[in-house]
C-alpha cells in the first residue's frame, strides 16, 4: 500500500541511497581547494559534521579550530 514506501521513493520512483548519511558531530576531513593553499600546505583539515545541505548532496562542516 501507500504506507509501505518512503516519501522519497514515492516522489522519485526509487528507494533513497542512505550511503552518504553520517552521524552529527562526527570527525570529518574538509578538503582545502588549490586556490586556498600553497604547495606544501596540507590538502585537508580536521572538522566536525554539523548538518546537511538542502539544495544538493553534501555536508555542513566546521573546522576543529572553531570548537
Amino acid at each position: 500500500g501507500v504506507h509501505d514506501i518512503t516519501p522519497h521513493e514515492r516522489f522519485y520512483g526509487k528507494e533513497p541511497d542512505p550511503s552518504y548519511i553520517m552521524i552529527f558531530n562526527s570527525t570529518v576531513y574538509i578538503h582545502i581547494t588549490d586556490e586556498k593553499r600553497q604547495k606544501l600546505d596540507p590538502k585537508s583539515e580536521k572538522g566536525i559534521l554539523v548538518g546537511y545541505l538542502l539544495e544538493q548532496k553534501g555536508y555542513k562542516c566546521l573546522p576543529r579550530r572553531y570548537e
